[in-house]
């Protein structure tokens, strides 16, 4: 008889998540991801950075583990011998879903920053939905989940068929590339379609579980298209937020880079963040929203 896994995670003494595990590829980790993720330890997130190296500037607070303990290869390392490289975004999508049915532990992209001393519980699925997409940038189904173990099943074949998530155009060209002897390589698609919200929304909808996401305002208050909100003052950015919202998505590598270049106002969205970590100049305290 199959044991029955538990409804929730656990949350562990002095901590407000339950597990929480998430990746990064690359020798240092960025201004952005370093300053997401020290936030995640000051707010008590149960969480820990994988990686095929430790970064060399990564902060000591922040937990380490070898990504090789989920997944040996790195699939996006494009000096492993015979291996055909990916993108880092896919490669990270695989990950996270091994991570998740091996460890049992929830995903959270690094750039998630908590803006509330709330955590939702982190049931038997957990997943957002952004611009009417299911969202893999927090997730979290069950090691036995049949939407999880077909998940993985998606995303296992180098050279795939045409899968009705992919769309008619990238089918079309899979078929013609199999009729001339060179196959289309998953590293030559696009994650989005490959291993990402598409193949998601496909099995959430034949497994009848789309009713199951968190609405979008719990961690995409803030859209793409108004990202530089960020740059707002505090009190400004804010005001997208509602009572349901626990964190906020920054939109990875805009952002990234934006903050590479530029140091935040200190009365900015970010720079109250990055002051609350010792990455920014001090400022009058606020509370959080």
């Amino acid at each position: 008889m199959k044991p029955v896994l538990p409804d929730t995670l656990s949350i562990a003494p002095g901590k407000t998540t339950p597990p929480l595990g998430t990746l990064w590829l690359g020798p240092r980790l960025p201004r952005m991801e370093t300053m997401c993720m020290l936030n995640m330890v000051r707010a008590g997130w149960d969480v820990t950075l994988f990686g095929y190296q430790r970064p060399e500037n990564l902060p000591s607070d922040i937990p380490f583990r070898d990504a090789r303990e989920v997944m040996e290869r790195d699939l996006s390392d494009r000096a492993v011998e015979g291996a055909r490289a990916l993108p880092g975004a896919m490669a990270a999508d695989i990950f996270r879903l091994h991570m998740i049915r091996q460890e049992n532990m929830a995903w959270v992209d690094s750039d998630f920053l908590p803006v509330s001393d709330r955590f939702p519980d982190i049931r038997r699925s957990f997943f957002a939905v952004n611009d009417n997409l299911p969202a893999n940038t927090t997730m979290y189904f069950a090691p036995d989940d049949p939407v999880l173990l077909d998940y993985i099943a998606a995303v296992e074949d180098e050279f795939p068929e045409p899968q009705p998530f992919y769309g008619a155009q990238v089918n079309a060209r899979i078929r013609e590339l199999r009729r001339t002897d060179t196959p289309m390589h998953r590293g030559q698609m696009h994650a989005r379609r490959y291993s990402g919200p598409f193949v998601l929304r496909h099995l959430l909808q034949i497994h009848n579980r789309t009713g199951e996401a968190l609405a979008e305002d719990v961690i995409f208050p803030i859209q793409y298209s108004n990202k530089s909100q960020f740059w707002d003052p505090y009190e400004v950015a804010t005001r997208a937020f509602s009572e349901r919202t626990w964190a906020v998505h920054l939109w990875g590598s805009r952002i990234r880079g934006q903050m590479e270049e530029r140091e935040a106002d200190p009365g900015s969205f970010l720079g109250y963040f990055l002051a609350e970590v010792g990455m920014g100049k001090p400022q009058a305290k606020r509370g959080v929203a």
